[in-house]
């Protein structure tokens, strides 16, 4: 059984190379330390780190990718198309320290035919106690109702 450790490399070249085949062509990924780990931006085309950092800063003072509401930012004040960000604790082993992650995945506003959001489901409930009790009971093949008194 090989160790973790001679794995390691054989992983990251896996990633690299899933990364290499399955990236879309003219999309960039920018990655830099910043102050909570390393962050790797996803997805820029037409953007550069610089041009994104800046405008987000422009529209909430303060704010930066590292922000918990960097997402929320780039959807509706720079109107990407999409955004995405998702956080990684990685540790090596037991004795490793622990490395942070933050990646950010955007479609560019100029993108936007890209992204087909699917339907959302009907409602399948209504609400009330009765519309639920009817609707389990239909799915128990019997009635959930409350037993009737005798007269």
């Amino acid at each position: 059984m090989r160790s973790l450790v001679r794995m390691v490399p054989v992983v990251r070249a896996a990633t690299a190379l899933a990364g290499a085949l399955f990236a879309s062509p003219g999309a960039a990924q920018v990655a830099y330390d910043g102050p909570s780990g390393r962050v790797e931006v996803l997805g820029l085309r037409a953007w550069i780190l610089q041009m994104l950092q800046d405008s987000i800063r422009r529209r909430v003072p303060g704010q930066t990718l590292e922000s918990a509401a960097c997402m929320v930012t780039l959807r509706d004040s720079l109107h990407f198309a999409d955004a995405s960000v998702q956080g990684i604790s990685y540790s090596g082993g037991a004795d490793a320290a622990v490395r942070n992650y933050l990646v950010v995945k955007v479609i560019e506003p100029q993108e936007a035919t890209r992204v087909r959001w699917a339907p959302a489901p009907p409602d399948s409930l209504t609400t009330g106690p009765r519309a639920v009790r009817g609707r389990l009971g239909a799915l128990a093949g019997g009635s959930l109702s409350p037993p009737r008194r005798a007269a």
